[in-house]
């Protein structure tokens, strides 16, 4: 069994934090702009800024927490907090990528390449996506793993591609 512990690098929750409080100023400056408009349409003006703000903001707090992925014969184990909050079956996934790709550092601040390893489950919400960009662990150990779970896919017949296809943001992981 090969397992992968995850921490979030201090400069991804940094960036994401800014983007929140950034957005929470944008509703204001919308909010006060509006002063001579009724509070119905000044609430409306603000709704959206103010939802991407309170969304960043809980995405950096869940994602801030240390999370752990292990890889065996078996299936695919994501925990969290000691509990087991994802498993999936190796009938259960589509393909893996592992290579290169470029990620987002932060939402609209930045964007990084780095290597990276995403496990596609076939209900895709099951998915598990690794790189070294946003996560704290040395390249060496991410590739060791990822090769780890190449070896298992292609014993189980799994298609691996060689670059991952999919975007993703801060969210992606467990």
């Amino acid at each position: 069994m090969k397992e992968l512990s995850l921490k979030r690098k201090p400069i991804s929750l940094v960036a994401g934090l800014v983007s929140g409080v950034v957005l929470f100023a944008v509703s204001a400056v919308f909010y006060l702009g509006s002063s001579d408009r009724p509070t119905s349409e000044r609430l409306l003006v603000i709704l959206w800024p103010l939802a991407f703000g309170v969304a960043t903001l809980v995405s950096v707090i869940s994602l801030a927490r240390p999370f752990l992925v292990q890889v065996d014969e078996a299936a695919v184990r994501v925990y969290r907090n000691g509990r087991l909050r994802r498993s999936i079956t190796w009938n259960e996934v589509a393909w893996v990528s592992y290579g290169t790709r470029s990620t987002d550092v932060a939402f609209l601040i930045g964007r990084k390449s780095g290597t990276s390893l995403f496990i596609c489950a076939r209900k895709r919400l099951q998915s598990v996506g690794v790189d070294d960009v946003v996560h704290n662990l040395p390249k060496a150990a991410l590739v060791e793993f990822a090769n780890s779970v190449v070896d298992i896919a292609r014993s189980h017949s799994i298609p691996i591609l060689p670059r991952p296809r999919l975007t993703t943001g801060s969210g992606s992981l467990g």
